[in-house]
């Protein structure tokens, strides 16, 4: 069982990847939510997680900051991040993978894109 944490600046886009999530035939456990990094982290120090779909365009604290912020914890460090943006230039993608993303899907995306992605990293 997975437990999820969505870290999205937008209400619409966290509801769009739950039900996009519970579309897929991943065994989904607790969906969490944060509209920003610093939340996210705070999250992070009470819940388990064993993926995180982030955004990267986010207020207070952006995707890059947060992954980047990911890493240097120990207790974080190895959870899978999924980046989920319409940001898809060549230096952005560049710049989240060197700061350890594992995936990058870019919006819109599909159930199936999700599951791809989330078994692929799983392996």
């Amino acid at each position: 069982m997975h437990n999820i944490l969505i870290v999205d600046d937008s209400r619409a886009m966290r509801n769009f990847l739950r039900k996009a999530l519970a579309m897929t035939s991943l065994d989904i456990g607790l969906v969490y939510e944060a509209t920003n990094g610093m939340e996210a982290l705070a999250l992070l120090e009470e819940h388990a997680v064993q993926f995180i779909f982030s955004d990267i365009n986010m207020p207070v604290m952006d995707g890059a900051v947060f992954i980047g912020e990911l890493a240097k914890r120990d207790i974080t460090r190895r959870i899978p991040v999924l980046v989920v943006s319409t940001d898809s230039s060549t230096e952005r993608v560049e710049q989240v993978f060197s700061l350890g993303a594992r995936s990058y899907i870019s919006k819109p995306f599909s159930p199936e894109m999700i599951e791809r992605e989330v078994t692929q990293i799983g392996r």
